[in-house]
């Protein structure tokens, strides 16, 4: 019983230390920015002639299940360069995670997709670790209420 008791405490110290906490932006709009893919994976270099782009996805939790399907999750928006403007005006109160996908189109009519990358996902984020926007409505915010007590009843 012993031996069990410590191996389950080493799992959840070995689980505890490589968790990663998620940091939450309350925005409205926000600028994303990922590594500009410009290599296949063997590190070899696209041709000139390959055209690499990007597709920004947006993805809440609590309404999507499967969010490698691109059908189940928000198109944002494309771009060409590893930079985008996300804008969360008119969506509904709800912590968001943002996810890119590349696309390369071979200059011959072959076009091939990777894989969403998803901000909640260590893999991946960069260093700063996983993220995610809650959008608010506000556009400005109130300060804290401070002064709460009880009234000694």
């Amino acid at each position: 019983m012993r031996r069990l008791i410590i191996g389950l405490l080493l799992v959840f110290l070995a689980v505890a230390c490589t968790a990663q906490v998620t940091e939450i932006h309350y925005i409205n709009t926000a600028t994303v920015l990922w590594d500009a893919v410009t290599e296949d994976t063997g590190g070899t270099p696209f041709p000139p002639e390959f055209i690499v782009s990007y597709e920004v996805y947006l993805y809440n939790s609590q309404l999507v299940i499967d969010d490698q399907i691109p059908a189940n999750v928000t198109l944002m928006g494309t771009a060409t360069a590893a930079t985008f403007e996300l804008d969360l005006a008119g969506y509904p109160f709800a912590l968001y995670w943002v996810g890119v996908r590349y696309v390369v189109d071979n200059g011959q009519g072959t076009t091939t997709y990777s894989t969403i990358g998803w901000s909640y996902d260590p893999v991946s984020t960069d260093p700063t670790g996983p993220f995610g926007y809650l959008h608010v409505e506000a556009t400005f915010f109130l300060p804290i209420l401070t002064g709460l007590k009880d009234s000694g009843m």
